[in-house]
């Protein structure tokens, strides 16, 4: 396992046999959901994290 949530989630697309094309479409999907301000379902994205 790995500190980077992206190395991560990719070794395990890669695992399950995800082609690469798909992950990197993917992953650009959560990146750009992933910004500050943004709507995800009820949430909204903040700066920094609640703890």
């Amino acid at each position: 396992m790995t500190d980077d949530p992206e190395t991560e989630l990719r070794r395990l697309w890669t695992q399950q046999g995800v082609p690469t094309e798909q992950q990197n479409r993917m992953i650009e999907q959560i990146k750009a959901k992933a910004q500050t301000g943004q709507h995800v379902g009820p949430f909204v994205i903040k700066a920094t994290p609640s703890g």
